[in-house]
C-alpha cells in the first residue's frame, strides 16, 4: 500500500516472512528538477498490450493509460503479429512471432529462439533510452531479456501473471530439461518480481528470490469506469442495450477454457431454475477451444436452460457487463491476482470464487463473497443464497466496491509503481 505524507510517498516495497512489510520511502521530486521528466519505461509484453484480450497486457495497458499526461513515456516491445497501434505508446516494437501452445515442440523452439535472439540485439542496441525494463509475466520470452538488460545496467522488474505457473515445469520435458530452474535463476538476477498476491510472494521464496526483490503491488481497477448500476432501473435498462432478459443475472468474465470453469455457472443456474427462480448466466470472453464450448453448450441443452444461458463474447469494454449483473463468478483452478474480480468488486458486485492465489486477498468469505469448493452443488448453492437474500446480496456487493475504492484503485496502485520506478530508475 502507498502512503503520501509532504514530499514523499511511502510503498510496500519487500514482503519480510509472513507478515511484516518495509516500507520504501521516495521522495516526491521538485517541480524544477530533471526528475520530473518522463518516466521511460520499456514495457516488454510478448503477448502484447492494449484492449485485445491478453490479461498482463490489458491490465497494464489500462493502468498506463490513466497515468497524469507526461508521467511514463511507454515502449511496448511484442510478439503479437496482430498487436494494434496505440497512441498509448511512445513507440511499438515487433520482434517475431511467438509461437501458440499448440505448435509443435520443435517449431515452438524455434520461433522461441529467433524471439529471444532478436530480443538480445534490440536490448544492447536500445537499453539507454530507457530508465526501466518492465516485464509481464514470468516465461522465458520475459525473464531472459530482463536479466540481459539488467546485465547492460537498465534496471528490470518483472510481473508475475499466475500462482505455480510462470516459474514451474508445466510439462514434462520442461521438467527433463530443466526450463523452470533456468528462468528462476534468471528471475533472481531482476531488480523486483511484482508479486500480486500472498500466494505468489510464498512461492517466490520457495524458488530462491529474496525478500528485498519481491514486490508486493496489487491488481488496479479504474473505480469510476468500472462502477455500480445506480439502482435497479439502470440495471435493467444496460441489460436492454446489451440485449439481455431482464431477470437476476450471474457473470462470469475471462478466457473460456477448462483452468476457469465456467461450466460451473451452468450447473448454478440449472439447480436454481429447476428450484423455481427466475435467473440466467452472462458468460462473457474469448475462447480457443471448440471442444470445451461444445461441451458446454450440451450440457445447457441437458440442463434444459439453453435460453437461460447468454454467450456474450468478447467485450473490449466489460464495464456494462458488470452492471447489467447482480453477481459474479470465477470458480477457477488457478489465478494471479485475477482482475475481473477486481472490476466485479468495484462493479459493486459479490463474487463466488474458489480459494486460490489472488482471491484469497481480495474476497473476505460472508462479507465480499462466498468461497466454494469447485463443485456444481457448493457452486448452486451459493448462487441460490444471493437470488434468496438481496440484503446480503447488497451488503456484500457495497463492501466490495468500499474495498476496491481503498485498496485497488488506479490512482494508487499507479503511485506504487511510479515511486518503485523511480528508485530504480538511472540517471
Amino acid at each position: 500500500m502507498a502512503n503520501v505524507t509532504s514530499g514523499v510517498v511511502k510503498v510496500a516495497f519487500a514482503s519480510v516472512g509472513e507478515m511484516s512489510i518495509s516500507w520504501l520511502t521516495v521522495p516526491i521530486p521538485d517541480p524544477s528538477s530533471e526528475a520530473t521528466r518522463p518516466l521511460r519505461v520499456l514495457l516488454w509484453s510478448p503477448r502484447g498490450a492494449g484492449t485485445q484480450y491478453y490479461g498482463p497486457g490489458s491490465f497494464h495497458y489500462r493502468l498506463y493509460s490513466a497515468a497524469a499526461p507526461g508521467q511514463f513515456e511507454i515502449t511496448l516491445v511484442h510478439g503479437l503479429p496482430e498487436q494494434q497501434q496505440f497512441d498509448l505508446f511512445a513507440g511499438q516494437h515487433f520482434l517475431g512471432p511467438l509461437p501458440n501452445h499448440d505448435d509443435p515442440p520443435l517449431s515452438r523452439w524455434r520461433m522461441t529462439k529467433r524471439f529471444l535472439k532478436a530480443a538480445d540485439s534490440f536490448l544492447r542496441d536500445r537499453h539507454d533510452a530507457f530508465d526501466v525494463f518492465h516485464g509481464l509475466t514470468g516465461f522465458v520470452s520475459t525473464v531472459q531479456p530482463a536479466a540481459c538488460a539488467e546485465q547492460l545496467g537498465l534496471p528490470a522488474v518483472v510481473f508475475l501473471a499466475n500462482h505455480q505457473i510462470d516459474l514451474q515445469d508445466t510439462a514434462r520435458l520442461q521438467r527433463m530439461l530443466g526450463l523452470a530452474r533456468k528462468r528462476r535463476r534468471m528471475a533472481a538476477q531482476c531488480s523486483g518480481i511484482i508479486a500480486m498476491s500472498s500466494a505468489i510472494a510464498r512461492e517466490l521464496r520457495e524458488c530462491g528470490i529474496a525478500d528485498n526483490q519481491i514486490l508486493r503491488i496489487p491488481m488496479a481497477v479504474d473505480v469510476d469506469r468500472f462502477r455500480p448500476a445506480r439502482d435497479a432501473q439502470e440495471r435493467s435498462a444496460v441489460r436492454r442495450e446489451l440485449g439481455w432478459a431482464d431477470r437476476p443475472t450471474l457473470l462470469f468474465v475471462g478466457r473460456l477454457g477448462r483452468r476457469k470453469r465456467p461450466n460451473l455457472l451452468l450447473e448454478a443456474v440449472g439447480a436454481a431454475a429447476a428450484a423455481g427462480h427466475d435467473c440466467q448466466a452472462a458468460i462473457a470472453g474469448p475462447s480457443t477451444d471448440a471442444t470445451f464450448m461444445a461441451e458446454m453448450r450440451d450440457r445447457a441443452a441437458a440442463l434444459n436452460i439453453t435460453d437461460r444461458i447468454i454467450w456474450a463474447g468478447f467485450h473490449e469494454d466489460p464495464a456494462p457487463l458488470y452492471r447489467a449483473a447482480d453477481v459474479f463468478a470465477l470458480p477457477s483452478a488457478n489465478e494471479g491476482m485475477p482482475a475481473a474480480v477486481v472490476e466485479a468488486m468495484a462493479s459493486g458486485l459479490p463474487s463466488i470464487v474458489t480459494r486460490i492465489s489472488g482471491c484469497e486477498d481480495l474476497i473476505t468469505d460472508d462479507q465480499t463473497g462466498k468461497f466454494i469448493n469447485p463443485t456444481p452443488a457448493e457452486a448452486a448453492d451459493a448462487w441460490l443464497a444471493y437470488l434468496q437474500h438481496d440484503t446480503i446480496r447488497k451488503s456484500h456487493g457495497d463492501a466490495a466496491r468500499e474495498q476496491a475504492q481503498r485498496e485497488y484503485s488506479t490512482a494508487r496502485v499507479l503511485e506504487q509503481y511510479a515511486a518503485l520506478f523511480l528508485r530504480l530508475r538511472r540517471h
